[in-house]
């Protein structure tokens, strides 16, 4: 059983692990569907509902099939990612602290989606999934250079885009995205180690109104394989106390995706309005 979802004219597909429903012009539009094509739970989709209605089928409904990548013009498989480029797999999701003040994933839902009732939050809890692409020529600078505790500054091209793009409160799906302008404050640092390792620091404050601001510490660690000359790990955290549709402690992982792992490819979700990316490899302009 798959889930399957519209925003405007671009299909979505993806397994019920990951769903994230969308909203269309009509308003949320969304399905669970069996491998015969038999739609479940129709309109704003609920696990629960989904569920009963499937176990309830006939066994022949039930069987699994392969998902075959569907015609997703504009959230996969059209997105121009860089020949030789390097993919960080993200993970969004809301957390809180538990009461020895150890971060714990939290059940939330952004005020606007409060409406589709109890359950929701849980549902919808995350890790909701994004990419993150940097060029050859981008993370080729990114390698560590000179002796340990060497200290440089991430290109502004790459922490730009880090910054605007990738640290935002996606967690439920709710956005608004944030814009340059709204950058009011960011630094990235890259501090070098031994055998390749790599210390990533840094923080950012972004601000579009009291209603919409947030403020994020981000630490990382990156290895750089010199035999292969590539980069075999590349993780990182970052931690942001957001305002949009409520306040929120916003917790984002990112780890190395391998070329032809689960999702590459994938359009960044803030490329919704950008799908060539031109504006998102081109950031510090």
């Amino acid at each position: 059983m798959h889930f399957r979802g519209y925003f405007g004219k671009a299909q979505v597909e993806t397994v019920t692990k990951n769903f994230v429903p969308l909203a269309s012009a009509g308003g949320n539009n969304g399905w669970f569907e069996t491998a015969t094509g038999k739609k479940l739970s129709v309109g704003i989709p609920n696990y629960a509902k989904a569920l009963d209605e499937f176990q309830k089928l006939p066994e022949a409904e039930r069987k699994p099939r392969a998902l075959e990548p569907g015609a997703l013009d504009l959230f996969q498989d059209a997105f121009p990612v860089p020949e030789g480029g390097l993919a960080v797999r993200t993970y969004l999701r809301y957390v809180a602290p538990d009461a020895k003040g150890e971060l714990q994933p939290a059940h939330q839902v952004c005020a606007a989606e409060e409406k589709r009732g109890p359950g929701y939050a849980a549902q919808q809890s995350g890790p909701n999934r994004d990419f993150l692409y940097l060029t050859e020529a981008e993370w080729k600078a990114l390698a560590p250079r000179g002796a340990k505790g060497e200290r440089r500054t991430v290109p502004e091209a790459v922490a730009k885009r880090i910054f605007v793009c990738h640290l935002y409160d996606g967690v439920t799906g709710c956005g608004p995205f944030w814009s340059r302008e709204h950058l009011k404050a960011g630094e990235l640092t890259l501090t070098v180690d031994e055998g390749g390792r790599m210390r990533l620091e840094g923080s950012a404050k972004q601000f579009a109104g009291e209603a919409h601001k947030a403020d994020w510490k981000i630490l990382g660690y990156l290895h750089f394989d010199a035999r292969k000359g590539a980069f075999d790990r590349f993780d990182f955290v970052a931690l942001g106390e957001s305002v949009h549709n409520g306040k929120h402690l916003v917790g984002i992982a990112g780890e190395l995706a391998p070329a032809g792992s689960l999702g590459v490819g994938s359009t960044p979700y803030w490329c919704r309005n950008d799908p060539q990316g031109k504006v998102y490899f081109g950031m510090k302009e």
